[in-house]
This record gives C-alpha cells, structure tokens and sequence, in this order.
C-alpha cells in the first residue's frame, strides 16, 4: 500500500500569512529566499495569505562570497540578513524581518516566540547548528501547540562538492485523515534524528575555516550545486501547499521502480556511467528515509535515474 502524508490543514489554508523561519543566508540560503518570493506570489494569486519571512544568519558578506551567493560588491561588509531581506522588501513590497544573529538556544531566552514557525527551512554547513535547531524546534514545539506561530515542518537543505540532499521532517506528529486507499505517515523524522550517527561522525572531522577567496569556495562546492538544491526543495515545499499531500515510497514500491528505469535506460542505449555523469547534481537530491528511499511524487522517479546515498552536508 502505498504510503502518503497529508500536508498540516493549517499550511494549506491557513488563517494568517504562514510564518518562515529560514536560517542561513548563504549559498543555499540567498537562493532560497529567492525562491521564496516567487512562492509567495504564487500562493496569493490562490487566495492564500502567502509567506511572512525571518531570516537568520550572523555573517556579514566578503568578497568570497560574491559569484557563488547573491551578493553585490556594494554589499561587503554588509550583514548577509540585511542585505537579502532589504532587497526582498524593497523591490516586492514585502515586510520581512532580517535577524543578523546565529539561530541557536540564545534565540530562546531572549525570544521565543520569533524562534518558532510555522515552517522552518535550515540552510547551514555544519552538524552543530542542526542539532540546536533540532533542540530549539522541539521545546518551542510544546508551547504553542495552539498558537499561529506554532511549528509544523522543518526542511534542512545540505550538499557537499557535487550533491547535496533536502530532507523533509514533521515537528512532532501531525494528525492524518483516515484512508482506505493509502498508509497514512503521521510523522517525518529530522535529519538529526534519522541520521544522528552519521551526523556525530561527519562532526568529528569539520573544520571551522571560512574560505579566502571565490576560488578556493568553489574549489569547495560547485558553483552550480546550491542553486540545484534550493530549486528542488522549493519545488517540493509549494507542491505541499498545493497538492496537500506528499508520497513516501520505500521497500519493495522502490526496488521495482528502480529495476523498471534501469531497464528502460538499457531500451535506450544509455550507459550508467553516462547518466551518473549527466545527471550528478539532480540524482543526489532526495528525501530519504532510513532505508535510502526517496519522498517524491511517482513522476519523478524519471529525473532520479540512480538515487545516490545521502550526503551529511
């Protein structure tokens, strides 16, 4: 039986603009909220109340960031929150809210109530911000359970040189509609939850070095790859307001799936070191679960001829 999750009631038709938090303004991060502004007015154009947008990241830009994060030269020096999120209001008219600080515990005890939202989207490169996060979402999660602000969904984007995956969770469990026709999935996993093992080991060996220059960052990850990123987790993130729900695929579903696409790439003379090639930064994106299976809507399975192993950042 195929197995679903229902997109949160209040996510699709929610009684005030839907309240973002995105940390990280970096490479991932600066395409994201692009992606953000188009989202938000595709969702008012359906009569939705649309998005309202905190940014949070306490690094200003360097000159190292230009090319590869949507920075200007005029902008050096600059917090990176400020600097977006100024751009952002200025040129669509919205009031989004820059927060040039780290998101971690200190968010707590000063204010509560901005660490919480209702969708959290984590654009960082480090394990310890993912594992404060995961503990930030998890007390707030206990109070406000019935307020506006209260969090439902939390998307971490991550990629290493050439890949990089988007891993979907629920914060807490959310109800599901019953069905004779589907496996409900009340609850997602973080990726700190799901990976932690693997997460504590890729900590071991980090380093806490901001790169000199433009070349060395791309020396680092491919110019490419963020935007690869950022555009696939948007994409999942609307067809969640706009279909309501999203399909798990795991076990046997999967393995046939995959067997019937390697047998269509024989039909069409496809070599498997070609595609791997061809298709290196779009086959890394994923949602997976324990097992290695992606979240994804059966027709994508074409684009993700050889899901790759999940990559930690």
């Amino acid at each position: 039986m195929t197995r679903i999750h229902y997109t949160a009631s209040y996510i699709v038709a929610p009684t005030n603009p839907l309240t973002v938090n995105l940390i990280g303004a970096g490479g991932t991060g600066s395409k994201v909220l692009t992606e953000l502004v188009r989202i938000n007015y595709a969702l008012q154009a359906f009569n939705h109340p649309g998005l309202h947008v905190r940014l949070f990241d306490g690094d200003k830009v360097t000159r190292a960031n230009l090319g590869r994060q949507l920075f200007y030269e005029a902008e050096v020096g600059m917090y990176k929150a400020v600097a977006l999120i100024n751009r952002c209001n200025r040129g669509h008219g919205t009031n989004w809210k820059a927060m040039p600080e780290h998101y971690g515990p200190d968010i707590l005890q000063e204010n509560s109530l901005i660490a919480s939202a209702n969708i959290t989207l984590s654009c960082v490169d480090k394990v310890k911000p993912r594992f404060q996060i995961g503990k930030v979402l998890s007390n707030v999660a206990n109070h406000y359970q019935h307020h506006y602000n209260r969090p439902y969904y939390w998307v971490d984007f991550g990629n290493n040189t050439h890949t990089g995956q988007v891993i979907l969770a629920t914060v807490g469990e959310h109800k599901q509609p019953p069905s004779n026709v589907y496996e409900t999935v009340k609850h997602l996993p973080p990726i700190t939850e799901e990976f932690k093992e693997e997460l504590r080991q890729q900590a071991k060996s980090e380093k806490d070095e901001p790169s000199c220059s433009q070349a060395e960052a791309l020396t680092r990850q491919d110019l490419y790859i963020n935007t690869e990123v950022a555009i696939k987790g948007m994409r999942l993130l609307y067809n969640m307001f706009r279909k309501a729900h999203i399909v798990t695929v795991l076990g046997a579903d999967y393995k046939e799936a995959k067997s019937s696409l390697l047998i269509a790439l024989a039909k069409k003379r496809w070599t498997l070191q070609a595609v791997k090639s061809a298709t290196a930064t779009a086959v890394a994106f994923a949602f997976y679960l324990k097992e290695g299976y992606p979240f994804a809507d059966h027709s994508t399975y074409s684009a993700f001829p050889l899901p790759a192993p999940p990559t930690i950042l």
